[in-house]
């Protein structure tokens, strides 16, 4: 196995936390992966990038450019093609619930 690529889609943060724990005691290089997410997806990505030290290879994170809607007051912003690490409470983003209700199936 060259990477490990792990994301939190598949489990959560912390089973994703772990994994990359689990990579490093290993010594495997790694990447977070992507399902194309929505705001509050990437956010929660972008805050366990932020807090993996042993993140090897670059992420995609650009779920919220290709949506034509999406379920946050604000989407996650990007400044020079990398994704800003939301700094309010919690994931730093605040869910909309109108749009939640309008994408609701």
């Amino acid at each position: 196995m060259d990477v490990f690529n792990t994301g939190l889609g598949y489990a959560g943060i912390e089973p994703c936390r772990r994994t990359f724990g689990m990579a490093r005691q290993f010594g495997l290089r790694t990447l977070m992966g992507s399902t194309v997410e929505m705001s509050i997806g990437t956010a929660a990505r972008v805050h366990v990038a932020a807090a993996t030290a042993n993140l090897d290879h670059g992420c995609y994170m650009a779920g919220p450019l290709v949506y034509h809607e999406d379920v946050t007051v604000e989407p996650v912003r990007y400044e020079e093609g990398q994704v800003l690490l939301p700094d309010g409470p919690g994931l730093g983003v605040e869910l909309d619930p109108e749009k939640l209700r309008a994408l609701r199936i």
